[in-house]
């Protein structure tokens, strides 16, 4: 199994992975989850866990007319 990442919610480093006709991905400590099926299409759910969005952009200006 991949390496999972921690909990993007909470943090926390207690994932269960439950595998059965789907996987599941689990965090124990908050209960976010994630299925590897989504409207009847199959992916890569520890790819899906892992992955992170990327650094907040910086805020615009407001400007207003003179």
């Amino acid at each position: 199994m991949n390496e999972l990442k921690p909990c993007p919610f909470c943090g926390g480093g207690d994932i269960k992975a439950k595998q059965g006709k789907t996987l599941i991905l689990n965090c124990q400590g908050c209960g976010a989850f994630m299925i590897d099926y989504e409207n009847g299409v199959q992916r890569d759910v520890r790819a899906a866990w892992n992955r992170r969005a990327g650094p907040a952009m910086p805020p615009l200006p407001i400007t207003t007319p003179n």
